[in-house]
């Protein structure tokens, strides 16, 4: 089935471009111009179905064209708007008394462009012939159902596209895992399922011990090279509820829902013996072995926020530092 033809006659090059794209889009075929002879040639050999002419060019102006064309029998119905800059009714009145139909205003606005050209046509219809007029409708009938293809198409990468950049603002780049933004937002929420349901929560602050050391010694590449491995080692075997992200550096948080003190000790000290005897690996061939520290802390009913409770399991972590490192401390006990 034949597209509808649309002859557009400019002469800014990007004009032209920018109207082609945007027509070709909704399904019509579009030929270019770009000055008032060339565009009375084209018209002549390719009899289109409506003609987009710049009023303002160099040589023969629009209205010009718009008489010439007008005094060629095929072309006498042919529909013609005129673009014009002019805000002028004068400059409009005379480009219709030229024979244009109609005039758009420009800069040409492309996002309404079709829609005004497709209404344009419709209005046109009254002088079609039965078998042109049941042409017309099914290529109107066809470029909407393209048009509504599009756009779904185009609202269903935006919505992609959305969701990839929630996920990125939540994600720490270098290990994958959740971010601070995240964990922050995630603690808040599981202290108010806890605070609801008077149940427990433990958080396990945790730092990678000496890591400016591996800095100095291997580089910073192999520094993150071992924070990613520590991070796979971290969340080996974890449960689905459970939260592991990075919190900022080398210090990791751990979020464990239902878990009760006793249980959180349990966790931090299994997190500290399969790091310490795991190999990371670097960047360099050789693997390193390192050791954490973690600070751990409890919610159990009391009035607290997750401020509180971030401070409670850090304070916790420095004094598992201050002790010799490599080793769990629960914030409170002596």
């Amino acid at each position: 089935m034949e597209k509808i033809k649309i002859l557009y006659i400019e002469d800014n090059a990007e004009n032209r471009l920018l109207v082609r794209r945007v027509l070709e889009t909704e399904g019509y075929l579009v030929l270019e111009a770009e000055d008032g002879i060339s565009g009375i040639r084209k018209a002549k050999s390719e009899q289109p179905d409506l003609i987009l002419i710049d009023i303002m060019m160099p040589g023969l102006d629009g209205r010009e064209v718009t008489t010439r064309l007008r005094s060629i029998p095929h072309l006498e119905k042919t529909p013609i708007i005129a673009l014009t800059a002019s805000v002028m009714k004068g400059d409009k009145e005379r480009a219709v008394t030229a024979g244009c139909d109609s005039y758009l205003q420009k800069p040409i606005d492309v996002d309404r462009l079709p829609d005004q050209i497709e209404q344009f046509l419709l209005g046109k219809r009254e002088t079609l012939s039965p078998e042109e007029e049941v042409h017309y409708l099914r290529e109107h009938n066809k470029r909407l159902a393209e048009r509504l293809e599009q756009k779904v198409e185009r609202l269903s990468d935006i919505s992609e596209a959305n969701k990839r950049l929630v996920d990125m603002s939540l994600t720490d780049e270098l290990t994958g895992l959740p971010n601070r933004r995240y964990l922050n937002r995630r603690l808040r929420e599981e202290l108010a399922m806890a605070q609801r349901f008077r149940s427990s929560l433990s958080c396990i602050m945790l730092d990678l011990d000496h890591f400016k050391q591996i800095n100095d010694a291997l580089g910073h590449q192999a520094g993150d090279a071992v924070l990613q491995s520590l991070a796979k080692v971290l969340c080996a075997d974890k449960r689905e509820y459970d939260v592991i992200g990075r919190y900022g550096g080398e210090e990791f948080l751990v979020l464990l829902p239902q878990v009760d003190a006793q249980g959180a000790i349990t966790v931090a000290e299994r997190l500290r013996k399969r790091v310490e005897e795991t190999d990371l690996a670097t960047n360099l061939r050789k693997p390193v072995r390192v050791t954490i520290s973690l600070g751990v802390t409890t919610f159990n009913e009391e009035a607290i926020n997750e401020e509180d409770l971030i401070r409670r399991a850090d304070e916790a972590l420095y004094r598992a530092k201050a002790r010799g490192r490599n080793r769990s401390v629960m914030f409170g006990e002596n």
